[in-house]
C-alpha cells in the first residue's frame, strides 16, 4: 500500500514538472458566479458548462458537490436556500431533495457509500451534519473540534472510511471523525489561499480541491501528508474562475469495484459491533 501511495506521489510531481498526466479524472464542478454544472477533465483542465442548476428567478449558489458511486446521483448543496438537492448530470437542472437546519450557510458536501450517508458542514455554526438519503434522517454530528473552522469542502474515503475536510481558515486538510466531529489535521498544510472545493478520487487515491484566487488552479493533494500540487487552471475562456463545489465521478467499470469495496467495509464494521 505504501509503494503504491508513492508511484502516485512520484506521478503526480511529474506531472507537475513534464505535464504528463497521471489520470484522467471526471470531474463534476459548481461555479458559484453563473450557478452552472461544468464539468472538468482532470488531464486537460478543460472545463465545459453543462447548463444552469435552475431558473433565472431562485439564485442556487451550489457551494457544495457529492456524488453517489453506487446510485450514481449527483448531489448538492446550497446556503441560498438551506436545502440539499439531486443534480440531473446532464443538464445541471437541480431537483430539490431535502430542507436542512444547519446555521444558514452550508457549503461542504460528501457522500458516504458504506451507510448511504450525506455529510455536511456549515460555516456560520461549524458543525459537522449528516444526512441519511434512504431515510431522510438530518442530524448534528457535532461542532468541528480542533480549532478548525470555514470547512468549505468535504471529501470522503469509502475504502478506509475516512471523512475529510478542507478548512479555508487554516489552509488545512483535516480528517473529521463521523461520530464526534472531531478534527485532526495532516501532517503538512497547504499553501495559503482562498480553498472552496473537496472530493476524494477513489480510483488515484488522492484529493482534488479548488481555490478561488492564483488564477482558480485544480490542485490534488496528498491525503496521507497534505501536500498539494497544482494542476493548472480550468480552461473555458477564464469562466470558471469560482468553482467551489467538487464531485470525482469514478469511471463505469470501476463502480463494481468500489461496491465490492464497501460491502467489505461494511461488514467490518459489522463484525467490530460483535
Amino acid at each position: 500500500m505504501k509503494t503504491t501511495r508513492f508511484i502516485l506521489i512520484i506521478s503526480v510531481l511529474l506531472t507537475s514538472v513534464a505535464g504528463v498526466p497521471v489520470y484522467a479524472a471526471l470531474i463534476y464542478g459548481s461555479d458559484v458566479v453563473d450557478d452552472n454544472l461544468v464539468s472538468i477533465d482532470s488531464s486537460t483542465m478543460n472545463g465545459q458548462v453543462i447548463g444552469l442548476f435552475g431558473p433565472s428567478g431562485p439564485v442556487f449558489a451550489m457551494t457544495g458537490l457529492a456524488f453517489d458511486p453506487i446510485d450514481t446521483t449527483l448531489y448538492g448543496i446550497s446556503p441560498s436556500t438551506d436545502a440539499i438537492y439531486t443534480i440531473n448530470p446532464l443538464t445541471g437542472f437541480a431537483t430539490l431533495l431535502a430542507t436542512v437546519s444547519t446555521g444558514g450557510n452550508p457549503n461542504g458536501l460528501a457522500f458516504d457509500s458504506n451507510h448511504s450517508l450525506l455529510y455536511l458542514t456549515d460555516n456560520n455554526s461549524n458543525g459537522l451534519y449528516s444526512y441519511n438519503v434512504v431515510s431522510s434522517e438530518f442530524q448534528l454530528v457535532g461542532a468541528i473540534t480542533g480549532g478548525f473552522s470555514n470547512v468549505e469542502g468535504l471529501g470522503y474515503d469509502p475504502q478506509t472510511d475516512t471523512l475529510f475536510g478542507l478548512a479555508d481558515d487554516q489552509d488545512q486538510i483535516i480528517r473529521i471523525d463521523t461520530s464526534s466531529a472531531e478534527a485532526t489535521a495532516l501532517p503538512n498544510a497547504l499553501g495559503s489561499g482562498t480553498w472552496r472545493g473537496l472530493d476524494f478520487d477513489y480510483i488515484s487515491g488522492m484529493l482534488f480541491a479548488t481555490r478561488v484566487n492564483d488564477g482558480a488552479p485544480l490542485t490534488v493533494i496528498d491525503p496521507l501528508t497534505g501536500i498539494g500540487i497544482d494542476l493548472g487552471k480550468i480552461i473555458d475562456h477564464g469562466r470558471f474562475d469560482f468553482v467551489q463545489g467538487l464531485a470525482v465521478v469514478p469511471e463505469p467499470s470501476t463502480l463494481v469495484l468500489l461496491a465490492c469495496a464497501c460491502g467489505l467495509v461494511y461488514l467490518r464494521h459489522q463484525c467490530e459491533k460483535r
